[in-house]
């Protein structure tokens, strides 16, 4: 736990959460992305490849300057920084990274937006659940992005394309290219106003079948407040709380529900 905020919030959580084996899950929709989804010990083809450029990537010395429009990074303020550090702090956990592979992989989104690359280990993960999808991802500084491209060139992927820049500045650039988005990821930024507006943003491509992740949704209080407020906007329909990200669904013609539920 990176601060006292997220250790209290995920204790919270603990007490909180159902649904271990999908058990006191009454949704069909949340059921079935518990157990026919998360649970299933399915590894894809790319899997093993992928882990072993994470690995690569823990272990490599090469300092690089970043430049950070986020929330930073609670592991060091300097911009430069070993990417082993980077790749210890700022990637997602293994675990997390191959389930929105599954998720991926079982609804088959052929439009996939990411709000912040960072080294390209979940962007690799979306890419080979779906080979035929258009992912398209966002990274603001251009020392990481390069890294990233080395990443998806190894793992020979052809169906990513990368924007370097500011969120900020680019975002309405990349919702350009898109007539709708089935799976988005933001990750990009751990602040109140910025997650707010980005939902915002994303929310007139959405539709009926769209799924959207927040990472991070108790990082800090301001984090916790976005996603308290996104999950009550009129367009969710469910939402589920994983405790380190949090799912929204859109399907119409649903009682509106929240899951506060264990990792499966």
């Amino acid at each position: 736990m990176g601060s006292f905020f997220e250790l209290k919030s995920f204790l919270k959580h603990c007490i909180k959460a159902k649904g271990r084996g999908g058990h006191g899950v009454h949704s069909p929709l949340v059921y079935e992305l518990v157990t026919q989804v998360l649970q299933k010990e399915k590894k894809l083809y790319a899997f093993e490849e992928i882990e072993e450029q994470r690995n690569r990537l823990l272990q490599d010395d090469r300092i690089i300057t970043v430049e950070d429009f986020g929330a930073g990074s609670r592991s060091g303020k300097s911009n430069q920084r070993k990417i082993k550090e980077i790749a210890k702090s700022a990637l997602q956990p293994t675990h997390s990274a191959q389930s929105l592979a599954k998720m991926v992989h079982h609804y088959r989104p052929s439009t996939i937006l990411e709000l912040g690359t960072s080294l390209g280990i979940t962007t690799a993960y979306l890419a080979s659940a779906n080979p035929s999808a258009q992912i398209i991802t966002i990274e603001g500084s251009e020392a990481i992005a390069t890294e990233a491209q080395f990443v998806w060139n190894e793992l020979q992927l052809k169906n990513i394309e990368q924007l370097t820049g500011n969120i900020d500045n680019v975002l309405d650039t990349v919702l350009a290219k898109f007539d709708k988005i089935d799976f988005a990821l933001l990750d990009g930024n751990h602040r109140y106003e910025p997650t707010m507006r980005y939902f915002n943003q994303i929310l007139p491509l959405c539709h009926s079948e769209t799924i959207l992740i927040l990472d991070d949704i108790h990082w800090s209080a301001e984090m916790n407040n976005a996603w308290n407020n996104i999950i009550e906007h009129q367009e969710i329909t469910a939402s589920i709380d994983f405790f380190h990200f949090g799912i929204l669904f859109f399907k119409k013609g649903r009682t509106k529900e929240h899951f506060v539920l264990h990792f499966p």
